[in-house]
């Protein structure tokens, strides 16, 4: 099992899983995975899915032996219309341009991140990518 989970706009979530739910009958008949839905309520963390705007949560697996990257990657694409920000422990499919647009407060967020760490101890090779 591996998982995406994007989280979008409240106002958005019922087009959200019902985009998804037509990828999937359509497409992806084989993946018998739950779309998982969750509401979640605004915060103020700038790295935060929920980054000043109350979300729904969209999350579905795929198998691995069933072609999980190709399924997934179609999911990220077809929720890429509303306004996604991705969980940052499961997969996602967004660079750092992506990763910028998605939070607003990211430009503070890498400028904090540098003051305090300037040598980049802390950056593995995945956070190195979007925050180094």
């Amino acid at each position: 099992m591996r998982e995406l989970e994007y989280m979008v706009p409240f106002d958005r979530g019922k087009e959200a899983f019902l985009a998804l739910r037509e990828l999937v009958l359509e497409k992806y008949p084989q993946n018998k995975y739950p779309i998982e839905i969750r509401s979640i309520a605004a915060d103020g963390a700038y790295l935060s899915p929920f980054y000043q705007r109350d979300s729904i949560s969209v999350s579905i697996c795929g198998h691995k032996y069933l072609g999980y990257r190709e399924f997934l990657a179609d999911v990220a694409r077809t929720l890429d219309p509303f306004d996604p920000r991705p969980h940052w422990r499961k997969i996602h499919y967004m660079d750092r341009e992506r990763l910028q647009a998605a939070f607003p407060e990211y430009d503070r967020f890498l400028a904090i991140r540098k003051s305090l760490d300037p040598s980049g101890a802390f950056l593995g090779p995945h956070l190195s990518q979007a925050f180094g």
